[in-house]
């Protein structure tokens, strides 16, 4: 079971995906998933140590304002291209 600190980070990280990943996205959408990776973040470097503050979660707190210049995630997600290079990279690992 997770403790409370770690249910919260997960929370926070779940709110934020969700509202991110929305077809349709507004302000105020936005902001709330701002506000949530910051308390994600947050409680990460004080429950953890600010090591724990990885390159990907601070470009995670970037992800609103590129949703506000590009337009919702999902017309831009690069998932079937990622999926490719995972079977090419297997394919070059078998040769």
């Amino acid at each position: 079971m997770l403790d409370n600190n770690d249910r919260k980070i997960l929370g926070y990280f779940v709110r934020a995906c969700n509202l991110l990943i929305a077809r349709f996205i507004t302000e105020d959408d936005l902001k709330e998933a701002q506000e949530r990776l910051k308390d994600m973040a947050y409680l990460i470097e004080n429950t953890y140590g600010p090591e724990f503050v990885t390159s990907n979660i601070h470009l995670a707190l970037h992800i609103p304002n590129c949703c506000r210049d590009y337009s919702p995630i999902y017309s831009y997600w690069l998932f079937p291209f990622e999926r490719l290079n995972g079977y090419i990279g297997k394919i070059l690992i078998l040769l």
